[in-house]
């Protein structure tokens, strides 16, 4: 990170990209001021309505999320979801899954109930590396409606499960 200049914008892109790695191997502390730094410069150099500003909104969102301050990462889902709307970008089935855990987790679960709805359905046509991802909104579909709750069977979600844990083998806070 310290072959660019502090102003190049691509200092934002490196630092999500290692907070990432950081946060998928469960080195949660050390992700965080990354992301926090990736975020910010990306506001800095690309500015609020930028599209790829999707990736560290989930990203830091996320990990707020995980990490037990949710009115912080709603906030920054929910932001980062009217941009990946607006753009149609490939972080909308992400962020709607995020955003759907969260909202469940936290007591509202129709909400949340509606937005895995949506993350599901955002992977009907989904490319096959992306499948533990259409995996991953089923099963916040199920846990949505469980606190809802409906009675629903572990069985009928016994290969997503799997299929997440094939794509983390480890844990971390993308695991089921």
């Amino acid at each position: 990170l310290r072959v660019y200049d502090a102003d190049n914008p691509e200092i934002g892109t490196n630092k999500s990209n290692l907070g990432v790695l950081l946060l998928e191997d469960g080195e949660l502390d050390q992700a965080e001021p990354l992301l926090r730094d990736a975020l910010a410069s990306d506001r800095k150099h690309r500015g609020d309505a930028f599209d790829d500003l999707a990736y560290p909104l989930h990203n830091l969102g996320y990990l707020l999320f995980v990490t037990g301050r949710h009115d912080e990462a709603a906030q920054l889902l929910e932001e980062g979801l009217l941009i990946a709307e607006q753009h149609k970008h490939r972080m909308r089935g992400p962020i709607l899954n995020a955003l759907a855990d969260l909202r469940c987790t936290t007591g509202a679960a129709e909400a949340g109930r509606a937005l895995a709805d949506r993350a599901v359905a955002a992977y009907a046509d989904a490319e096959p590396a992306d499948a533990w991802r259409a995996a991953q909104a089923r099963l916040t579909q199920a846990y949505c409606r469980a606190q809802q709750g409906e009675s629903v069977s572990r069985s009928p979600f016994a290969s997503d499960v799997k299929q997440v844990r094939e794509r983390w083998p480890r844990a971390n806070p993308f695991r089921a």
